[in-house]
């Protein structure tokens, strides 16, 4: 707990100040490009070798972030593919969605709903975080969007905790991952609907959080996880 004050102290402090800057105009509106090309270039990789530097990886973890990468990788290079003969506009992804031929998709489309469906029912079953799926799920488990909504907030909630199952991305995000397939997961399952239009309903769903996420930039103050619900709401 002690730990957890203390970055929310730092984080709180940290946005006052830059407010005080910002009011007293030492900060300017065009400064923030070069804030963010800083962020992203210089502490953003700084915190992940230092992390790395601390910590005992196994070979497992390394192993299902390197399958998740390709995933996503070639979610990416469906969306190019599409971009390249129609535009990727939402007309576009939503025929080849519908009736494209996603033979080759499959085995990666497997692959999220397997793990990003575990670390959902991780969430559920066990205490994470402030346990907002869990909560959701005690009070409105007899409606299916909200049986959704739970299952989809509980894998956030075990990944931001430290879980340590592996996700399937979207976006380069493991939360934008469990919100674009994870709802989409529990509807099919309620509705009883046949594998192949479960795995369409994801293609169209992680092929629209992309085609939004492409407008935002790498560093952007917009949530990414509000273009993937949008994903998992186009179905």
């Amino acid at each position: 707990m002690y730990n957890v004050v203390v970055w929310a102290c730092t984080y709180m402090i940290t946005m006052f100040l830059a407010y005080g800057l910002k009011k007293l105009g030492i900060f300017q509106v065009k400064d923030r490009k070069i804030f963010a090309n800083l962020i992203f270039n210089v502490t953003l990789p700084a915190m992940l070798v230092s992390s790395f530097s601390t910590a005992s990886v196994d070979l497992w973890y390394i192993v299902s972030f390197v399958l998740g990468l390709l995933v996503n990788v070639l979610m990416l290079t469906a969306a190019c593919a599409i971009s390249a003969k129609k535009s990727l506009d939402l007309k576009g992804i939503y025929d080849f969605a519908r009736e494209g031929d996603i033979a080759e998709l499959i085995p990666y489309i497997d692959r999220q709903i397997q793990y990003n469906k575990a670390i959902s029912e991780e969430g559920i079953k066990n205490q994470y975080g402030a346990n907002v799926g869990k909560s959701i799920l005690k009070h409105r488990h007899h409606e299916i969007r909200e049986v959704a909504k739970a299952y989809a907030a509980a894998g956030s909630d075990a990944r931001m905790a430290g879980c340590e199952l592996p996700v399937v991305i979207n976006s380069g995000s493991g939360n934008q991952g469990i919100t674009v397939s994870v709802p989409v997961v529990k509807y099919a399952e309620y509705l009883g609907v046949s594998d192949e239009k479960l795995y369409r309903a994801l293609i169209l769903s992680n092929l629209v959080a992309i085609h939004i996420k492409r407008g935002i930039g790498k560093l952007s103050a917009f949530c990414g996880v509000v273009g993937a619900a949008c994903g998992a709401g186009s179905v």
